[in-house]
């Protein structure tokens, strides 16, 4: 057995069929020790245009975004919201 961060891991997975590799994601988290948590991405407060531009591209392409990461074997999360803007 061994633990390893869950996009790795599900990469290996896909890359390594051979190797009987088994995915088995820890369902809760620990709190002195997250095993999952959003990812983000920021602009200079002021930078209203690029925030926009940002987010459209993200919900344009938001399949083609999950397929990449499907295709690489990462582990998708429901997403849960952090508060915040």
């Amino acid at each position: 057995m061994t633990m390893i961060w869950g996009p790795v891991a599900g990469y290996c997975v896909k890359k390594y069929p051979g190797c009987n590799l088994h995915l088995v994601p820890i369902e809760e988290d620990n709190p002195h020790w997250p095993m999952s948590f959003a990812i983000s991405m920021a602009v200079n407060r002021g930078n209203k245009e690029l925030k926009a531009q940002l987010e459209q591209v993200l919900e344009k392409r938001h399949a083609e975004i999950r397929q990449i990461l499907e295709e690489y074997g990462v582990p998708l999360f429901a997403a849960q919201s952090a508060g915040g803007s």
